[in-house]
């Protein structure tokens, strides 16, 4: 009876070891069928002596269907809600007591850690000890990450060992994040801040271990939204990436200031503070063109850390010279933000003057300055970008006639679109000379609408 129990008991243990693997569900599929046929052969079901009843073959199938449904169910993945951003666990461990205080250690409190504050968009999921076992590369990581719609997950091994004659546990770590196509230089550096951020290997002693994998944890958790927050920066999601590394930044610097030390590398402050000014400038960037409900606060958000970080940023003080006019018609502080950003090797800061001096109806200054300003290096982007601007703010402001002089400017002598400059200009004219205002720009206008006309009579 005994022997019995105890085989009961191995081959229980043997199926639970097993039980995700398909060729277990093959064998107890075929084991549930010849001894349900054996059964029903030996013990009549439905009165018919020695013979098996289609009766008794339902009951074998539908015990067959339920387990493979069982099995179905229990073994099927996570998947991570489409608003959601998905981080797998997936740490092996040797025996079952390292399994429950890894469980109750440091995975509950990895989620902890992440859900705390404002990280309610991560779902943490810990993956069955039998898939933990089979991952070890990050090939085997990506096709689970694919599966599950998840983004980053961990992986390594946990393990029980004597160190300097103290039981210690070992948890060897790696990380493999799911994100958009980039290039190989792109991907280079990403790897390397992997490297930079996530802990490899933790040695925690036995008898610390309370203390010694809520430190790990801690390491983890800065160091996952540390990647997520670059890998939603490469995949188009910089205000998400800003969120996430702006966390990581100031849980990092309070860390510091507390001088407990917190056994962060130097390099990783320094490089969350460098990709943090990146996000913060693509984030305001991307506010600013899309402009959603309350961007301009979303903007200011994103400058303030940007300037309390690297102050004389050029495209911080652009941007922030945008935010200056955009929230207050302030002339005066942009005109002094963007006076900040003046220098030599590109000149997007002399496009944002000429514009502020036109606006203010400072146009002769204006003109002075967009001619130094095609004379000058910038990329067409800029331009575009530029012009739009100007194009936006007239119809909001018909008022401000002077901003068709800029965009005559523009079309004739950078973008050198004759018929745009012509219109332009004709509009400038037909606006400002009735009322007197701008007469020497009204003078060069007809100058230039005479070049023009010329021009565009002139055989192709």
């Amino acid at each position: 009876m005994v022997e019995d129990i105890k085989e009961a008991i191995q081959v229980t243990s043997w199926i639970k070891d097993r039980w995700e693997k398909p060729s277990t569900l093959a064998l107890v599929l075929l084991a549930i069928f010849f001894l349900g046929l054996s059964f029903s052969y030996q013990y009549d079901l439905t009165g018919i002596a020695e013979k098996i009843t289609w009766q008794e073959c339902l009951v074998v199938l539908t015990t067959m269907a339920l387990v493979f449904i069982g099995w179905f169910v229990s073994t099927r993945l996570p998947e991570t809600p489409a608003d959601k951003i998905g981080i797998l666990i997936a740490i092996d461990c040797e025996t079952k007591k390292e399994r429950q205080r890894l469980k109750a250690d440091f995975v509950k409190a990895l989620r902890d850690e992440m859900m705390r504050g404002n990280h309610q968009q991560f779902v943490v999921y810990e993956l069955s000890e039998y898939r933990s076992r089979t991952i070890g590369s990050h090939e085997d990581a990506m096709p689970l990450l694919r599966r599950t719609g998840s983004h980053l997950m961990v992986y390594g091994r946990c393990k029980l060992r004597t160190h300097q004659s103290h039981p210690t546990y070992i948890l060897e770590l790696s990380a493999s994040v799911r994100h958009a196509p980039i290039a190989v230089d792109v991907s280079r550096q990403f790897s390397k801040d992997i490297d930079l951020a996530f802990p490899r290997k933790a040695l925690i002693p036995e008898s610390e271990e309370l203390r010694g994998f809520e430190l790990a944890r801690d390491l983890v958790g800065v160091a996952s939204r540390f990647i997520l927050g670059i890998a939603s920066l490469l995949s188009g999601d910089p205000v998400s990436a800003f969120d996430l590394h702006y966390g990581v930044w100031t849980e990092v610097k309070r860390k510091e200031e507390e001088g407990l030390g917190w056994p962060v590398p130097k390099q990783l402050t320094a490089r969350v503070a460098s990709v943090l000014v990146v996000d913060g400038l693509n984030a305001a960037a991307l506010r600013f063109t899309k402009k959603p409900s309350n961007y301009l606060a979303d903007m200011q958000r994103f400058l303030d850390v940007v300037q309390g970080i690297d102050p004389s940023n050029y495209s911080g003080h652009l941007l922030k010279g945008i935010y200056l006019f955009l929230s207050s018609r302030d002339i005066e502080s942009a005109k002094k933000e963007i006076k900040k950003a003046e220098n030599s090797r590109d000149a997007a800061w002399l496009w944002s003057s000429a514009f502020l001096d036109a606006y203010d109806g400072r146009l002769e200054e204006a003109h002075k300055t967009y001619q130094r300003a095609f004379r000058s290096l910038v990329s067409d982007n800029t331009a575009l970008q530029v012009e739009t601007f100007v194009i936006d703010v007239l119809n909001l402001e018909p008022d401000k006639i002077q901003l068709w002089y800029c965009l005559g400017m523009i079309n004739y002598f950078y973008k050198e679109d004759m018929e745009s400059a012509r219109r332009d200009f004709s509009k400038f004219c037909e606006q400002a000379e009735p009322s007197g205002k701008f007469q020497k720009s009204v003078e060069f206008a007809k100058k230039y609408l005479v070049e023009l006309g010329n021009k565009l009579e002139k055989p192709q």
